[in-house]
């Protein structure tokens, strides 16, 4: 089992190094699991209280952020 601890979000080598993440939205938990299921477009935009969305690849993600 691997852990990564962020305390600024570095969305990207968050969901491709971590087996299990935990998403906590004003010191609670959000939701907890495996980054595919837990970061998704809805979860983070809930957190970071912006609209965030992802551009599908075939090898990686790419995270696109917008405010409004």
């Amino acid at each position: 089992m691997s852990y990564c601890i962020q305390w600024k979000a570095n969305l990207d080598h968050t969901y491709e190094q971590a087996t299990e993440v935990w998403l906590l939205a004003h010191g609670k938990l959000l939701a907890s699991g495996a980054p595919q299921n837990v970061m998704t477009e809805r979860n983070l935009s809930a957190v970071f209280e912006a609209n965030i969305g992802h551009i599908r690849n075939a090898s990686y993600k790419l995270w696109r952020v917008s405010r409004g």
